[in-house]
């Protein structure tokens, strides 16, 4: 079963590197002092009841998502947000959406392409780093 869930993300992988790129540039977003909740806790104040996991997800996606009719300057600017921590948390809020077992599986799939993804330029930036990167092995 390990196998085969393993293939269908190097399957979903490929078609993200295909479609997106590697992401190199992609800052991680992280650290103790990340307020990664952010959009959450804003609109809870602003809209007390409206913690539905559509809305969330909701939240998330408009934070750093743009409209595909969008300016190049509103393109760039969130472009500009994007943080490997805020598409990772726009996937997992798409998966607490789904009641539907087989798109559950299909969202669970896309967020572990991306973990892989993100560990992939982690460790890429380790090699860089190291003087590695590009060797030939």
């Amino acid at each position: 079963m390990t196998r085969a869930v393993l293939d269908d993300i190097s399957e979903h992988r490929e078609f993200q590197y295909e479609n997106y790129g590697p992401n190199r540039d992609l800052p991680d977003g992280t650290g103790k002092d990340v307020e990664w909740l952010a959009p959450v806790v804003d609109a809870a104040r602003a809209q007390p009841g409206r913690f539905r996991a559509y809305d969330i997800e909701d939240l998330f996606k408009q934070e750093w998502d743009y409209p595909k009719d969008g300016t190049p300057g509103e393109q760039d600017a969130a472009n500009d947000a994007a943080t490997w921590m805020r598409l990772v948390r726009e996937e997992i809020a798409e998966t607490f959406m789904e009641e539907d077992q087989d798109r559950l599986e299909v969202e669970l799939i896309q967020v572990a392409g991306l973990a892989v993804s993100w560990i992939e330029r982690i460790r890429e930036r380790r090699l860089v780093r190291a003087g590695t990167w590009g060797a030939a092995s």
